[in-house]
């Protein structure tokens, strides 16, 4: 058992001093999170599962003989990149340098929606189908879509129109694209009339 510090007394709960004492946790180096500062069960066992992957981490380390090793982390060359990668950065460049981009961030609870999506995989299971939160995610843009059409929309240049001046297409449809990672790079599939 660690006794007290010289400096003075250390505030730990009886359970969490027991539990140091058969774990061989030196308590006087923690920090405290109960009240006052004092010293409680859930800091005794975060520091013993600290202790327990600090193992694993200096194996994983092994071989290295510093942490400041100098030198080249890997080969300098250019890999030549398939088509698809190739077409996937040059649409992107576009994306990001011919069209006007905003962008809408809100935080939600999706507690209610996981609940629905439960329930609703367990009416489907017998069916062989389950839902995916991303299937809910994609109908929730197209309803939002049709809620705001107004960001439905999208820039064209100049001249597309005839009338020589850029303007802005609203679409009648919610055509919702989302992408799909595969081995090579990414797909985009667009889920037509999503609406």
């Amino acid at each position: 058992m660690t006794a007290d510090p010289p400096g003075g007394r250390v505030r730990i709960s009886p359970l969490a001093r027991k539990l140091a004492a058969e774990k061989g946790i030196d308590y006087s180096r923690l920090e405290g999170t109960g009240p006052g500062g004092r010293i409680v069960q859930a800091d005794i066992l975060a520091s013993a599962k600290l202790a327990a992957a600090q193992p694993a981490a200096s194996s994983a380390l092994s071989g290295s003989p510093s942490l400041l090793v100098k030198g080249a982390i890997q080969k300098d060359e250019a890999v030549t990149v398939s088509n698809m990668r190739a077409t996937i950065a040059r649409r992107l460049v576009e994306s990001k340098t011919q069209i006007p981009h905003f962008y809408a961030e809100v935080e939600i609870d999706a507690e209610p929606l996981l609940a629905l999506r439960a329930q609703l995989n367990f009416g489907l299971e017998k069916d062989g189908v389950g839902l995916s939160v991303n299937d809910f995610i994609l109908k929730g843009a197209a309803e939002a879509l049709r809620v705001v059409p107004a960001v439905n929309c999208a820039w064209e240049n100049a001249g597309d129109d005839g009338s020589g001046l850029p303007s802005i297409r609203h679409h009648s449809a919610a055509h919702v694209s989302f992408a799909v990672a595969i081995d090579d790079g990414l797909i985009t599939p667009v889920i037509r009339d999503a609406h």
